[in-house]
Formats: C-alpha cells, structure tokens, sequence
C-alpha cells in the first residue's frame, strides 16, 4: 500500500490501496460506500461520489517557522512557492491554466498537523528535524501530506506537509544531489492539493524516489502530471491571485491550543458546516528502492 491513512478527532479512516492499472494519473473521490482512487478519466465520476479538490480553487500555506538543517523558513517558502506556481502555470490547452490558487499565507508557530471543526485553521509545512512522528512504511518516509476532507461532497478542508530531515538530508544543488528538496515538494504539492500517486514512470507523482541522476526530473511536471491538474482543476477565470483561501472556519497562525479570544484568527464568514465526519487521507513519498547510477 503505497498511501496512508490516519485517524483524526471525529474523523473516519479510509484505506486507500494503489489498485492495479495501467500508467496514469489518479485522483482521490469521496464515495458513500468509503473512499476510491480514480485513474486516467475525466473528472465525472460514478453515481455517489464527488471528487476531493479544493471546492473553490483557492486555498493558502504557511510555513512552520522553525525550519530545520540547512532548510530556512525563507528557503523552504521560496520552493514551496515555485512548486505550486509549477501546478497552477501548466498550459491546460490554448494557453488555459488550471483553476486552482495556492497562496503564500507567512509563518505558523503550529507544528502539529490537526484539523478544527470549530476553530480556526492553517495549512502547515513542518520540517521534521528531532524525529519522525510516523511509523515507517513500505520502506522509509522521505515526507507525507495529510488531507482532511469532507465526505459529504468531497470538498478538500486542510492540509498538512512534513518533511523527514530526521532520516534524511536534502540538498538544493544542481549537481551534488541526495534528496532534493524541491523535486520532493513538487510531488507533495500535488498531494496537497487533491492528485494521488501515478504509475507513469516518468511523472512526478510517480510513488517512488528515484536515483539520485534522475531524482531532479521530478522538478517538472510530465505531460501525466499537467494531464491530472487540469481533470481536477478544469481552467476557470474566477480563480485569481486575489481569490480568498480562508477555509470554513477562518485562519490562525497557531495550533487549537494556542488560540485565545483576541488573537491573530481570521474567518471567511458564512455559516459552519454541518457535515458530521470528516475523512482523513494522507499521500506520502516513499523511498522504494534506490540504488547508485
């Protein structure tokens, strides 16, 4: 199994299993009988199931302010910023980009990765630098994305990043390469925002970590990858740089705990939801094998 599942406070825990098929791009649908993974089709899925996507195209980070081996908030900002800007600039046909907006929210003081059904929010990427919060599967967690959506209609609510500094070392350098950092968050970003892994060998959502003469190819998006982005996130004028990323309960730089009457949370309005659960899926990197070139 090459994705993950967590369990949340009223959350459901769905497995999600990489079925066999041929290489394809995949995305995640939320369905009344329990999650599925849909491969290699347009966005029109079976009676009873919505696609998971950020209901309005438009969502923000921000990063934990720690940061961690040689990995600087600014450093970590200025690639998590790129990486997005790859998804959202890839040329759907005509010139059309996808309808999707990931905004640059600053720094977080939280560093857990938690969903408030009543409380304000943040989409955190958190440099795991003392240990790793996880237990290992299927090998060894280069990093791991952990959506929470709403089954109901499938609309993406949080996300989380960590990155595993704990076990292994990222590099920046075009030449001297370990686990580069950007092509790492290139396939988050994707979990982050709704693709799942693809059996395409050549695509950055590919599930394993190549060698490391190959590993900066992940850096961009392969034909498979830009084919997913645009099913799940069809061109749509609406979606700006001036879009609202504040979720359904507002916005905090810090974790639940933390939050008091008075500080720094923002809310987008509107009435909660009344959706009773909420289903936690995680898509994660992992290193299969990998061997010297």
């Amino acid at each position: 199994m090459l994705s993950r599942t967590t369990s949340a406070l009223l959350a459901v825990s769905v497995a999600v299993a990489a079925p066999s098929r041929a290489a394809a791009y995949c995305f995640s649908g939320a369905c009344i009988d329990g999650g599925d993974q849909f491969c290699d089709q347009d966005a029109t899925l079976p009676r009873g199931c919505h696609l998971i996507r950020w209901k309005t195209g438009c969502t923000g980070f921000v990063i934990q302010k720690d940061g961690g081996p040689n990995i600087t908030p600014h450093l970590l900002d200025s690639l998590i910023g790129k990486a997005f800007s790859n998804w959202e600039n890839v040329d759907c046909g005509g010139g059309a980009h996808p309808g999707v907006h990931v905004i640059d929210m600053g720094e977080a003081n939280c560093n857990k990765i938690e969903y408030n059904k009543d409380a304000p929010n943040q989409n955190v990427i958190i440099v795991r630098s003392m240990a790793w919060p996880h237990p290992p599967q299927a090998g060894h967690d280069i990093a791991l994305t952990t959506t929470t959506f709403d089954p109901t209609d499938g609309e993406l609510l949080d996300a989380d990043m960590e990155l595993n500094a704990a076990n292994f070392t990222f590099t920046t350098s075009d030449s001297s390469v370990d686990f580069d950092l950007l092509s790492v968050l290139q396939h988050e970003t994707g979990h982050f925002i709704g693709m799942q892994h693809s059996d395409d060998p050549d695509a950055t959502m590919r599930p394993e970590y190549p060698p490391p003469s190959m590993a900066l190819a992940l850096r961009n998006l392969s034909p498979d990858d830009i084919k997913g982005i645009c099913t799940i996130y069809p061109p749509d004028p609406s979606v700006t740089p001036q879009c609202n990323p504040l979720g359904r309960h507002g916005f905090s730089p810090d974790c639940k705990a933390e939050q008091t009457e008075g500080t720094c949370a923002y809310s987008a309005g509107g009435a909660p939801s009344s959706a009773a659960a909420f289903v936690v899926l995680a898509g994660a990197l992992l290193f299969i094998s990998r061997k010297a070139s």
